[in-house]
């Protein structure tokens, strides 16, 4: 008996008038998480998106009536529903249509100078499938956010554009709102995840535990000085201009004065360090030689992965 009784007990009280009340104890946790997701996300979208992209979470956190919810989003809007099992229940991940149509332009190019419309209209098929990879990034840098907390598996189950049709509890449940800004060169939008508050209940103990560290460094002048030290860094980039085969015995012949025949090339690669990044057209500036770029070959996070590779050799 004795025994029996200095085992811990594995079984948490049920207390009927307060188990269901919002526990505001949440919070902390919840914005550590949004941090750590904003930061990992706009690493995630700089494969995809221009470098001058800044993701902020809009502090504090929302709690607020299902039925409340629908009115926040105009249509259209980006509307995903995701399960995340082994948690029962449906998330709602929504990009509005200004951040959409921002998205959509600086993927291909754009600069924003012709502004695209969504006013009225349903976003077209090759916007959708342009968001694809988006979204696709998004529930994977939440995950990986949510991992010291969780192990959760998103399963995208629809979109839609009109809120309505994108409920996710009842309309008298609470839904946690977590709102982010982001920016995108000259222009943006709001990214938000709406989180049914019944679905967090069987991690309580977790998020109040506050197991999850802020990522984020306050210091805003650090963050400045690194950003132009990185800035002003330099590198060296190698361009072939020409290449020709000759035989060996042409080799042994060779005299100063030798002229070679060769092509121009249509393209050239631009390297860095061995690492092709970019192709262009060679031509003349003035009195010099230059290459006009015309397209990317290595992602900023590729070229990251092939410095790190370079260096363990």
């Amino acid at each position: 008996m004795s025994d029996a009784a200095e085992q811990p007990a594995t079984v948490r009280r049920y207390i009927f008038f307060t188990e269901h009340r919002p526990s505001r104890a949440w919070l902390p946790t919840l914005e550590a998480i949004n941090d750590r997701f904003s930061q990992y996300l706009r690493s995630s979208l700089l494969q995809y998106l221009p470098t001058g992209i800044e993701i902020t979470p809009l502090i504090p956190i929302e709690l607020v009536n299902h039925d409340e919810l629908n009115e926040r989003f105009e249509i259209p809007s980006h509307l995903t529903l995701v399960n995340l099992p082994p948690l029962r229940g449906t998330i709602l991940v929504v990009f509005d249509a200004p951040l959409v149509a921002w998205i959509v332009e600086t993927r291909f190019g754009g600069t924003g100078r012709f502004p695209v419309t969504t006013i009225n209209r349903e976003f077209t098929a090759f916007e959708y499938k342009a968001m694809r990879a988006i979204v696709d990034a998004t529930l994977q840098q939440f995950v990986l956010a949510w991992q010291p907390i969780a192990g959760l598996a998103p399963d995208v189950m629809r979109h839609e554009i009109n809120p309505q049709f994108a409920e996710i509890a009842a309309a008298g449940e609470l839904v946690i709102v977590n709102a982010f800004d982001v920016k995108i060169c000259r222009g943006g939008g709001k990214l938000t995840v709406c989180i049914p508050y019944a679905m967090l209940e069987p991690l309580h103990d977790q998020l109040v535990a506050g197991t999850v560290k802020r990522a984020v460094d306050h210091d805003q002048h650090w963050r400045e000085v690194l950003t132009n030290g990185v800035g002003q860094a330099t590198m060296r980039l190698d361009v072939e201009l020409a290449k020709i085969e000759v035989t060996m015995g042409d080799l042994l012949q060779l005299r100063p004065g030798t002229v070679f025949d060769i092509e121009r090339p249509e393209k050239v690669i631009v390297e860095a360090n061995g690492f092709p990044l970019f192709r262009g057209r060679w031509g003349r500036v003035g009195r010099k030689i230059g290459v006009r770029i015309e397209e990317h070959l290595l992602s900023p996070a590729g070229l990251a992965d092939a410095s790190a590779i370079e260096g363990e050799k």
